[in-house]
């Protein structure tokens, strides 16, 4: 009811532009001049209603959960959104926001797509960009009802900023919303991520747009809609004219985060980078464990420009997770080895890259005009991943956070040395402890050194239901290496800062290096490679590093073939230094 009726306030305060605005092809990401002075009477509008919050605390589940449908509009780009429904409705349903089916039929059936597995959201709309204005699933303590929940989108459009309320509609689940004082709030879905344990991010585009509220006024209400109880916001990049955290960024897991990366001093590089050294000095992940960094190129365009160069803002971040599979964005400066940095750390999903050229020159990609609906069943596991080790005495811990809205029948822990044997099961033990983080424990026994150790968990609900982590297990599963030595011994080697601390896999290298170093004590050091003559050409990480073993990430995909330095460096001055061979 209440968004019919701000349609209604809406069209009878600005008919004649919204008139005006059904007949434009494309509304872009961007705010438009004339939006720009409609917007304080659309807000007026849209936070004069009742609030309805959640009857219970809730979580929001992180994009990698299964998800049970995909959500597009289709106005704009249809070539993009063809391919999407290509690859996304072999994953699950998709579900199209139009008000003329057959011409996306024919258009589907036309390009030789399926549509067994599409079916229509009739309900007007003003624009494609449904990560921005559509629904967010989230889940009554932690598991047990899908409900979804909204708030006032920050365009003044008005069709858009209803299609939640259809959506549930549709799907038949309850819709709460944060639209009225005191809890309206301003928002858009394309600065926002999640990690499933209630850590939140945004830029501080959240705190802009509504200067009404405090900081701990914005906190609670994401915490009573969404669940978010840590939320992590960030400056706002100077390029980026939407400050939408998932153009530059996105989590692969609970402690993975995905960063786009320029050269050296070029657009949002410098900013990008604050931002993220702002984010490992200060925070933990949900584990309290440093969040792990990997990046991936922010692509120049077809010019070779970037952004402080009149360039698109080219992003393989703004991909989307549709259970096992991943589609990204690419472009054509955009090559194989940027989508092998993705298959590295997410094995076995099935990596689709879709050309989002035409798009993308109006500021968004496929995270921009995707959105899904959350798994009514959920079957949650969740767990902080093992890193490669120096051999000790004792069996390897792996502990999850495993639920259903029903209980756990059976949780197992597989793993294996060798890829060319099964998998062994090591039954997982409840461990019910108030406040505790995990509540399923499992040892997988010690390996020789040099050992390769595979892993995934399976986990059967009392209803019967089934789920593994990763979800694309068994082809997919976590790694880690055991290396042979003395732990005890190469912590004091490290206390003389020797050479042989700093280790450098695989060396020599085609497009990612590991570096693995072992640090003496909590410290400022850089990470960096540089090039014969000495001179730096990229910087691996600079900032406080915690006590103890460390792993981070080289890319030298774009590097030419040849001999390179590896460096850390103390803020005493001492350092290590080891050579890089970079080889195509």
């Amino acid at each position: 009811m209440y968004r019919q009726l701000l349609l209604f306030l809406w069209i009878t305060l600005c008919g004649t532009w919204i008139s005006s605005a059904q007949e434009m092809p494309l509304l872009g990401h961007q705010l438009r001049a004339e939006e720009r002075s409609f917007l304080p009477d659309y807000l007026k509008a849209a936070q004069s209603q009742t609030p309805i919050p959640p009857p219970a605390p809730v979580r929001t589940p992180a994009e990698w959960e299964e998800a049970q449908a995909l959500l597009i509009t289709w106005t704009s780009f249809p070539e993009i959104l063809s391919e999407i429904v290509r690859y996304a409705a072999l994953e699950v349903p998709v579900y199209i926001v139009t008000q003329n089916s057959t011409t996306v039929l024919d258009y589907l059936n036309n390009k030789g797509i399926s549509t067994d597995n599409v079916f229509f959201i009739n309900t007007p709309f003003n624009s494609i960009w449904i990560r921005d204005y559509g629904p967010w699933s989230v889940y009554k303590n932690q598991v047990d009802s899908l409900w979804i929940a909204d708030w006032i989108y920050n365009r003044p459009r008005p069709k858009d900023d209803a299609v939640p309320a259809a959506v549930a509609e549709t799907f038949g689940l309850p819709f709460y919303e944060a639209t009225a004082p005191p809890t309206d709030l301003i928002h858009t879905g394309g600065n926002f991520m999640v990690d499933g344990w209630g850590t939140g991010f945004s830029s501080e585009l959240i705190v802009e747009e509504n200067p009404d509220k405090s900081l701990e006024e914005i906190q609670g209400i994401m915490q009573q809609y969404l669940g978010i109880n840590r939320y992590v916001l960030m400056e706002t990049l100077p390029y980026d004219e939407i400050h939408h955290i998932d153009m530059h960024m996105k989590l692969l897991n609970e402690e993975t985060l995905l960063v786009g990366q320029y050269p050296e001093g070029v657009a949002d590089g410098p900013q990008i980078e604050e931002n993220i050294a702002y984010i490992q000095n200060n925070y933990l992940t949900a584990f309290g464990n440093p969040y792990h960094i990997v990046r991936i190129p922010m692509p120049a365009d077809a010019f070779g420009s970037y952004p402080d160069d009149y360039g698109d803002y080219r992003t393989l971040t703004n991909s989307i997770f549709i259970n096992k599979t991943l589609l990204v964005p690419v472009y054509e400066s955009s090559d194989s080895s940027n989508l092998d940095i993705l298959r590295q750390h997410l094995p076995a999903y099935k990596i689709v890259g879709i050309d989002c050229n035409d798009i993308i020159t109006s500021l968004g990609a496929l995270h921009c005009i995707t959105k899904l609906v959350m798994s009514d069943d959920p079957l949650w596991i969740s767990l902080p991943l093992l890193a490669d080790m120096h051999n000790v005495s004792g069996d390897y811990n792996v502990k999850a956070r495993i639920e259903h809205r029903s209980g756990i029948a059976e949780a197992i822990l597989w793993y294996r040395t060798d890829s060319t044997q099964n998998f062994t099961a090591v039954p997982m033990q409840e461990q019910i402890a108030a406040g505790a983080l995990f509540n399923f424990v499992a040892d997988i026994p010690q390996q020789a050194d040099s050992s390769t150790v595979q892993y995934y968990i399976s986990a059967t609900s009392n209803s019967g239901k089934s789920q593994v982590r990763p979800i694309t297990a068994p082809a997919g599963f976590y790694s880690f290496d055991v290396y042979g030595g003395d732990e005890v011994g190469l912590e004091q080697q490290m206390l003389s800062i020797r050479p042989e601390n700093l280790m450098l896999s695989p060396n020599p290298v085609q497009a990612l290096a590991n570096v693995y170093i072992s640090n003496p004590q909590t410290q400022f050091c850089t990470i960096e490679l540089s090039e014969i003559s000495g001179k730096t050409i990229q910087s691996v990480f600079s900032g406080m590093l915690n006590a103890g073993k460390h792993r981070f990430e080289l890319h030298t995909q774009h590097l030419a073939a040849g001999m390179y330095w590896c460096k850390w460096k103390s803020e005493r001055g001492e350092a290590v230094v080891k050579p890089l061979i970079v080889v195509h």
